[in-house]
């Protein structure tokens, strides 16, 4: 696997290092990608371990600088014992710096702190089309604006909307530019946060997936579209990632 790292490595508010930070969004969409297309339960699983183990080696990397935790000093308890408290030689942000960020990408339909995007088909397609300026008339538009009624033509590709939408976007996508993990869990935060809030929380709904398009490949763009549906479709079990 190519690394998963973008070219800088961020830090949190603390100045200390987050591998969700640093690991790509591709490198997760790539996963996903070869796993839709593998046959069997046991290689779509060898693939998902060696991701996880590729994870590790980044995180290991991610925090191979961050300054080490001091132990407190022992305490002399009233009966004379003497009582030693907390880890040292950890880094603070190991134990909260997780494998979680990923988790919940891998796992939409079971992502209980974003219930909702309020984002179907119909509401993708038109924003699609919209930002990218497609013709409601063109093949490619009635694509993505009529999906359900497309899609049982013979010259329909794509088995479901976001396969048809990579159809239609791969080549007019910019593949120059790297999205972390993070950034994509931030933006779905806030797009999740603003469902629900009227025309204002569409504005600002609007304007977090027209980044989106701007700033992902089609490929990113194909399994974002999957995250934001919660259904990835790639027929792995959830007891085969946790």
């Amino acid at each position: 696997m190519t690394s998963m790292m973008t070219d800088e490595v961020n830090v949190n508010h603390d100045g200390l290092s987050n591998s969700s930070k640093v690991v790509k969004f591709s490198n997760l969409c790539n996963l996903l990608e070869r796993i839709s297309k593998s046959q069997g339960a046991i290689a779509k699983q060898k693939l998902m371990t060696r991701f996880i183990s590729d994870w590790r080696k980044t995180h290991k990397e991610v925090h191979v600088n961050d300054p080490p935790v001091t132990a407190p000093a022992p305490v002399t308890t009233a009966d004379g014992q003497t009582v030693t408290g907390g880890l040292s030689g950890a880094s603070p942000t190991i134990l909260q710096d997780s494998f979680y960020p990923i988790i919940r990408l891998l796992l939409p339909q079971s992502d209980r702190e974003r219930i909702a995007y309020g984002l179907k088909e119909s509401k993708l397609g038109k924003h699609l089309v919209e930002v990218l300026s497609i013709s409601k008339d063109s093949d490619d538009g009635k694509k993505l604006l009529n999906f359900r009624v497309q899609k049982n033509t013979r010259t329909q590709k794509g088995s479901d909307f976001a396969e048809v939408a990579y159809y239609v976007l791969k080549n007019r996508c910019n593949d120059d530019v790297t999205m972390s993990i993070w950034e994509i869990n931030k933006i779905l935060d806030e797009i999740a946060v603003e469902n629900g809030k009227g025309k204002e929380g569409q504005k600002v709904i609007d304007h977090r997936l027209t980044y989106l398009l701007r700033h992902l490949s089609a490929l990113e763009l194909k399994w974002l579209i999957r995250i934001l549906l919660k259904d990835l479709r790639i027929s792995l079990k959830e007891n085969s990632i946790l």
